[in-house]
């Protein structure tokens, strides 16, 4: 009996890299995308509607940010991992703010892509 794959929600404003973020991860094993919005204040609705384990969560979106979006993510799903994905490598305070609303990860999309492409 195979284990269940991790279920995926990717929360990114630009449609062309949600498109690629999923199409990249339909080829790794043991993973599910299973929705994805565009902004940040939908997350906690979506994340009840898929049942996602993982939130790929971009750092900057419009409206609130990734960090923010994951606060009120971790508040109603604390279990849920939270893994930011950013354009460049955060600030230290974006890093200190990240950890603190209890991210698992934070990579920049260049690293993520390599990650999934090995």
């Amino acid at each position: 009996m195979s284990e269940r794959p991790a279920r995926v929600l990717i929360v990114d404003d630009v449609a062309e890299t949600r498109d690629l973020i999923e199409k990249i991860l339909k080829f790794e094993p043991g993973i599910e995308v299973v929705g994805s919005v565009s902004e940040g204040e939908s997350v906690v609705d979506a994340l009840g509607d898929t049942s996602a384990d993982v939130v790929l969560m971009d750092l900057h979106l419009s409206g609130i940010d990734g960090i923010e979006a994951t606060k009120l993510l971790k508040k109603k799903y604390p279990w849920v991992q939270v893994v930011i994905i950013s354009a460049y490598e955060g600030t230290p305070e974006e890093y200190r703010r990240a950890m603190k609303a209890g991210v698992s990860d934070f990579v920049t999309k260049e690293m993520f892509l390599k990650r999934t492409s090995n």
